[in-house]
């Protein structure tokens, strides 16, 4: 009894050394390892990513803080910040983008005006947490996912990596409206 317990020991161990991890998220157990967003070094698909910061929003500040932002970029991510309307429709006149990041109350710019989840590039709205049910589940219905404000910087990251990778299949399918980034 103690030999197997001893080999299923080193049989976890090895197999928690030699796992892969996930790139952008945290809150994955990969063997009774968790895996932190500081680890992480690279995504899987590193996207193109806008986040408008608007100063006025009580919501954007606390969710797009710098940490956030120094993490997307530490992952592989190419990240723009904006803080002002013209500067986000100069901003998306680019092509450049795979998902938009702001407020929801901003969603008729941000999302270029089709209200919907399949034009490119995706927007990933941000909703107070304390928002009635019913509107996060029309958000999130609406858009496909939708960020919790304030979050936790983990479930962040999963879902703005989420949204990059959902977006990336999509332009791979309908064809690339502009370059591939590297």
């Amino acid at each position: 009894m103690k030999r197997l317990t001893f080999s299923f020991l080193v049989l976890v161990i090895l197999s928690s050394v030699t796992s892969p991890g996930y790139p952008c998220g945290d809150k994955f157990l990969v063997n009774s390892k968790c895996l932190k967003p500081r680890n992480m070094l690279t995504a899987q698909r590193p996207g193109v990513i806008l986040l408008y910061r608007n100063p006025a929003s009580e919501l954007t500040p606390s969710v797009l803080k710098d940490d956030l932002i120094g993490r997307l970029e530490q992952a592989g991510h190419d990240v723009t910040v904006v803080e002002t309307i013209e500067a986000v429709e100069k901003e998306l006149a680019t092509d450049r983008y795979d998902i938009v990041v702001g407020d929801i109350a901003d969603a008729g710019v941000l999302d270029g005006g089709t209200g919907d989840r399949t034009s490119l590039p995706l927007f990933l709205p941000i909703m107070d947490k304390k928002a009635p049910k019913n509107e996060r589940s029309a958000a999130r219905e609406q858009y496909g996912s939708l960020l919790k404000a304030p979050g936790r910087l983990s479930t962040t990251m999963l879902l703005i990596d989420g949204t990059v990778r959902k977006a990336r299949e999509a332009r791979s399918v309908s064809g690339p409206s502009r370059p591939a980034t590297p």
